[in-house]
């Protein structure tokens, strides 16, 4: 299985409710949880999980930071196929700046980062041959 998408470093802000326009509110914890995230790298974990990992591909944009090296680790220790991952040299990992309230309601401000700058015409033609052809099923 093939999941090409996004993958962050989520920074996560336990918040007692979202500001109002121009206002400053103080998070509940004096530090920020981290985590990975990106729709398609969870993606990829949640199939992995439930099949056979070594059946999972995913490809993404690895920024040019620290965080790039964390997240690698724990899709590679998750049992996700990474070889096909660009490596992006002008930007950092992207981020998601996630804020959860004490209800569990989460927003989110996403910063792009690689997964806007990595994704190429050529980067895209590249991959071109792990995607298959839908199967054919014959008709009775």
């Amino acid at each position: 299985m093939l999941v090409c998408g996004s993958l962050n470093l989520d920074i996560i802000v336990e918040v007692d409710r979202l500001p109002q326009k121009g206002e400053n509110v103080v998070a509940r914890s004096p530090n920020a949880a981290t985590a990975l995230g990106g729709k398609g790298a969870n993606q990829a974990i949640a199939a992995a999980r439930l099949s056979d990992p070594s059946a999972v591909e995913f490809v993404c944009q690895f920024g040019n930071d620290a965080h790039a090296t964390r997240l690698e680790r724990t899709l590679s220790a998750s049992g996700v196929e990474l070889s096909a991952c660009g490596r992006s040299k002008q930007s950092g990992s992207g981020q998601g700046l996630v804020f959860l309230e004490p209800d569990g309601s989460v927003s989110a401000v996403v910063l792009g980062g690689a997964n806007e700058v990595g994704w190429s015409d050529e980067f895209a033609r590249t991959l071109a041959e792990r995607v298959r052809p839908p199967l054919s099923i014959p008709r009775p």
